[in-house]
């Protein structure tokens, strides 16, 4: 019918879907933006942030 809204389902979508979506993320592009967003949020913020060298975590 036109004009009326499909109902969508609310469920949590199947490990295939999150795969192909992953699968299609260019990891170098998603990596830049995300230490932009975390750049952003100390500077908005002056928040520091714990990093991990893979033996110990501590703040940076």
């Amino acid at each position: 019918m036109v004009g009326t809204v499909s109902q969508v389902t609310r469920s949590i979508p199947s490990a295939d879907t999150f795969r192909r979506v992953f699968e299609r993320i260019n990891t170098k592009v998603f990596e830049q933006c995300f230490r932009r967003w975390v750049e952003s949020i100390v500077e908005n913020t002056g928040r520091k942030f714990l990093t991990n060298n893979k033996k110990s975590i501590h703040i940076a």
